[in-house]
């Protein structure tokens, strides 16, 4: 035996007895240890039997890691299954096989949409994001095409990963898929957005090796994602160095008119414009739309009003955009009257609004805090059945959320949701902070059961949004419930949601043990006023029953002064005794409302803000009248009598204790419990 535990020594000599684990690998590893006597073949098994009989596991260890593994069970309950895939990253796994295998035994259902969310949230490292990629187009929910390929070097992209989103293009070829124009925009785009804009033109240089054909339409997105970007001199430099190689469309005149659009310079529009008709191709209502903006955002108002009415007298038929151009341009300087002019307008004359047109007048109109106008155009947008992206009801909402009461985006809310848009993750948390701020809290509920109805997961934002709207209209208990139901979830709401939760229950606590001191006080005046009109009594009829002449017939009976008054004396050291223990009971009510006063006064010294101590939650008290309310119980019940006759009068009124002050005090610190 002696042997055998050396053996085991040697092999538990750098490592805690805890760490089986590494015991184990260590052995297969080594596959023999050396005593000073011999050496011994050792395998797994034997390693594995010595250490179960020398280290055996209690049945109330076995039952603590099962209650663990229970627990992690039910808190993995709780992620979404994109957060449960990026999990598997954070262990540190070696070995793409063991990660696969990993991702593998979630039995998780893969879709485009899911493998979106693993991508684009997170701080997954480029390589995790490749390593993942290859093992969800391997699923049977996800399909190894183009539009698959495209969520992964958007993703890239969008981190900086440019050497894995290149590898990534590149292998597609491998993989069996042929990257199209699509591919090739977005990688451009990433460089051009990062301001990697050499890197994006060799890319388009390049871009018949990567199988995309340097077209005219190639060559537009390049332009497009320039001018897009505001690099707009990058793009005239190339659009100037391919004319005559690669054939010009009116779209590629549009763009560079566009862009330089976008900045203002007349110039450059002037100039493009130029070379257009010059190129045999006429300017369109697209042109003169880019055109009329420009002219717009470099103040000359007039001169766009007067293009506007040039085209009008030419007989043209003017479409949406040149109509969207004027109503920015007035919208910009602030001239609602004239946008909403231009904008009847153009119903008048048959012309049909799409969603850029109701875009900016909404948006200006709500920006301009004309907000009746602003839900009036936004009803007759979905009059017309023109629904808003995801991404558009978001900007309804951002700047309805920074003023004024939350009817308004309610309104929006509510209107879009019944037409069928899905309102994003942020809209949700905008419309949660509003409603809390302002005390909505039925409001409030119901938008957080719609946004869980949507299967978006409450964080902790979400979670410290109810608990402070519940907290203002003074719900204490139910927002104690939500800030219960966070925490098990593993969400720590930010200290001054808890502190604002705990200072008033913590106050309410002594009020209530005030108020059985309170009750035990007044049982306790009811017992003692019974002793003290019965000893009262007695001490009355002492002079009377030493009178002979007080007996009647019971004269004749030797002694019998002596004995009625031995027994009533008796009877009044025993009710003396009594009232002596019910005063001390008192004392004991005395020294208990001293001592929650004593407490007050601490928890009065942690609040060092002057604010937080008048701050009112709600109809809840605040830590002001917590703090008086003990201090008048307190003076209520420590008085001093001096004679007997002042003694039962201060016993049977109680004159410092008001029955109607105790009960106003109990009635502000517990209002939200009155029916």
């Amino acid at each position: 035996m002696l042997k055998r535990w050396n053996i085991v020594k040697e092999s538990l000599r750098r490592v805690l007895r805890s760490d089986v684990e590494t015991l184990i690998s260590g052995a297969l590893l080594n596959r023999t240890v050396c005593t000073a006597s011999e050496s011994l073949y050792l395998d797994e098994s034997y390693v594995l039997a010595e250490l179960s009989s020398l280290l055996p596991i209690s049945s109330s260890l076995v039952k603590e890691d099962n209650y663990s593994s229970r627990n992690q069970v039910s808190i993995d309950s709780f992620l979404s299954p994109a957060e449960k895939l990026r999990g598997v990253f954070l262990q540190k796994l070696k070995g793409k096989s063991a990660i696969q295998n990993c991702l593998s035994s979630l039995g998780i259902d893969l879709s485009i949409d899911i493998v979106s969310d693993v991508l684009n949230r997170g701080n997954l490292s480029g390589e995790a994001m490749v390593t993942f990629f290859n093992w969800a187009i391997r699923e049977p929910g996800v399909s190894k095409d183009v539009d698959s390929y495209c969520v992964i070097l958007r993703a890239l992209g969008r981190r900086k990963f440019f050497s894995f989103m290149m590898d990534v293009l590149r292998g597609m070829v491998c993989e069996g898929v042929n990257p199209d124009l699509r591919c090739l925009t977005i990688a451009m785009d990433s460089f051009v957005r990062a301001h990697y804009v050499r890197r994006a033109i060799e890319l388009f240089e390049e871009s018949e090796s990567y199988g995309v054909k340097c077209s005219t339409e190639s060559f537009n997105a390049l332009l497009r994602c320039l001018c897009e970007r505001s690099h707009v001199s990058a793009a005239n430099s190339v659009f100037n160095a391919k004319k005559g190689k690669i054939p010009f469309d009116s779209c590629s005149y549009n763009i560079m008119i566009s862009g330089w659009s976008k900045l203002g310079e007349i110039e450059g529009m002037e100039k493009v414009l130029k070379e257009m008709v010059e190129g045999g191709f006429v300017p369109d209502c697209l042109s003169y739309s880019h055109l009329i903006e420009g002219l717009g955002r470099a103040g000359r108002i007039n001169d766009s009003v007067e293009i506007f009415d040039n085209m009008k007298h030419k007989g043209s038929v003017l479409d949406a955009n040149v109509y969207n151009a004027m109503i920015c341009n007035f919208i910009s300087a602030r001239d609602f009257d004239e946008s909403m002019r231009y904008y009847r307008r153009m119903l008048d004359e048959e012309c049909e609004p799409n969603l850029e047109t109701y875009s900016k007048l909404v948006s200006g109109l709500i920006k301009g805090r004309k907000v009746s106008d602003a839900l009036e155009i936004f009803e007759e947008m979905l009059s017309r059945g023109i629904l808003p992206t995801t991404g558009l009801v978001t900007s309804f909402l951002k700047p309805l959320c920074s003023y004024g009461p939350p009817h308004a985006a309610m309104v929006i809310y509510q209107k879009s949701r019944k037409a069928g848009c899905r309102i994003s993750e942020s809209a949700y948390k905008l419309l949660l902070k509003r409603l809390s701020r302002f005390g909505k809290c039925g409001m409030l509920l119901n938008v957080w059961d719609e946004m869980q109805e949507c299967g978006y997961p409450s964080d902790v934002e979400v979670y410290e949004y109810i608990v402070d709207g519940l907290c203002i209209i003074g719900h204490l208990e139910n927002a104690v419930l939500v800030m219960e139901e966070a925490m098990r979830k593993g969400f720590c709401p930010n200290r001054f949601v808890y502190s604002r939760l705990s200072i008033i229950r913590k106050w309410q606590q002594k009020f209530r043990k005030a108020k059985e001191e309170m009750e035990k006080w007044e049982a306790l005046q009811v017992r003692w006023v019974f002793l003290f009109r019965n000893a009262s009594s007695i001490t009355q009829r002492l002079q009377d029953m030493q009178n002979h002449g007080s007996y009647g017939a019971l004269r004749c009976l030797k002694g019998i002064e002596d004995a009625v008054v031995q027994q009533q004396m008796g009877q009044l050291e025993s009710l003396l005794r009594s009232m002596k223990n019910v005063l001390e009971e008192f004392w004991g009510c005395v020294l208990t409302f001293e001592k929650l006063h004593r407490d007050g006064l601490q928890l009065l010294e942690v609040e060092s803000s002057k604010r937080r101590v008048e701050e009112r939650i709600g109809v809840k008290p605040c830590i002001a009248d917590c703090l008086e309310g003990l201090s008048i119980v307190y003076d209520m019940h420590q008085s001093d009598p001096g004679d007997l006759n002042a003694l039962q009068y201060l016993v049977v009124d109680q004159p410092n204790i008001p029955k109607d002050e105790v009960q106003h005090i109990f009635d502000v610190i517990f209002a939200e419990e009155i029916k």
